[in-house]
């Protein structure tokens, strides 16, 4: 093999010379470093953003680990998905020892499949697992996939790409409720910025969800190029490939963006799956009514005109204050400053 030099630091400051900055982008094109999309974890009730072995705390404007953080539900997977780990589960990228797409059968690849199918597995068994609180649960643990952006950068100009969240099984109670609320305001999630944060009476990671706002024009032409631009993630941590809802598609053909896509389910929808890397050591779903929440807009503050917004706007609505706060925005059909067409122009009859 004479036609190879050994690789030393002449070498390497000789090829620097020559070629310049190395650019490797096709080799590691499409390629993720949790197999499709960075994972918002919840470990020990805060906010973390977790690539890999990297992971980033979410801090609020006063430097602290924030305790609510606002995002947009971008989709849902179409199942509730399973995980299972032989060990005690710390919240580090830890692979479970046996994980579940569709709650049905295990997952291609897991490290030990617990049975064929997740019906008659052991490990789904009330009492194959003993709570911290002495009752009987289930060794293996039910997760929702939702796929978040977040709402103060829609077009994930800072991580480059959407979110993966795993709602954990004592909050999936919550997340049933809140889209219960939505659906009875005839709000649809994707349109909805959901601010998320934790019950401070549990002493676990249980997250809420409160509806904070509704998108502004620039905020819904962020959405669907994000959307478009996550697919082939999302396919890879959801196990099918989404497509935007109808009034979202009309905009994307407005816009001459291309997409191709199968269909998609409701926000609680399914039976189902999940991916292993955010799982919290809990118990049974609470099922605890909460009271409803309120989401009539008050009258929107005159918005600071910033040009494209690479923190887009939101109109805000009666609840809890969020961290970190969200610019508001015009009500929905009233022109709002800046160029660019109102919400009547982007989803109204052509």
């Amino acid at each position: 093999m004479s036609n190879i030099v050994p690789i030393d630091g002449r070498t390497v400051a000789r090829l620097a010379e020559l070629f310049g900055d190395a650019v490797n982008d096709e080799l590691a094109a499409g390629i993720s470093l949790t197999g499709g999309l960075p994972v918002l974890s919840i470990r020990g009730s805060k906010f973390h953003v977790r690539q890999g072995s990297d992971e980033a705390t979410i801090m609020d404007e006063r430097g602290n680990a924030a305790s609510s953080y606002p995002v947009v539900i971008i989709a849902a997977s179409r199942y509730v998905s399973r995980v299972y780990f032989e060990d005690d589960y710390t919240g580090d990228s830890s692979a479970p020892t046996c994980s579940s797409l569709d709650g049905k059968v295990p997952e291609p690849g897991v490290q030990e499949p617990q049975s064929d199918s997740c019906t008659n597995c052991p490990k789904n068994a009330w009492g194959s697992r003993i709570g911290r609180n002495g009752r009987k649960a289930k060794a293996c643990q039910e997760t929702k996939r939702l796929i978040v952006v977040p709402a103060a950068d829609i077009a994930c100009e800072e991580f480059g790409s959407p979110f993966m969240l795993s709602v954990p099984v004592m909050s999936l109670g919550d997340l049933r409720r809140y889209n219960q609320q939505l659906t009875a305001k005839k709000l649809p999630y994707w349109a909805v910025v959901t601010e998320l944060s934790f019950d401070p009476e549990a002493d676990f990671p249980k997250l809420r969800f409160a509806p904070i706002g509704i998108l502004d024009k620039n905020g819904f032409v962020d959405l669907v190029r994000t959307f478009v631009a996550a697919l082939p993630g999302m396919e890879v941590m959801l196990g099918y490939r989404p497509e935007l809802p109808p009034p979202l598609q009309k905009l994307a053909d407005k816009l001459g963006i291309e997409t191709e896509s199968e269909p998609t389910s409701a926000l609680t929808g399914g039976n189902g799956a999940g991916n292993a890397n955010d799982v919290d050591d809990v118990d049974d779903v609470d099922d605890d009514a909460d009271d409803a929440i309120d989401v009539a807009p008050e009258p929107a503050p005159k918005p600071r005109s910033r040009g494209r917004a690479a923190k887009p706007a939101v109109k805000r609505a009666k609840t809890v204050e969020a961290e970190p706060k969200v610019e508001a925005a015009p009500v929905a059909g009233t022109p709002p400053a800046g160029d660019g067409p109102n919400l009547d122009d982007l989803f109204g009859s052509d």
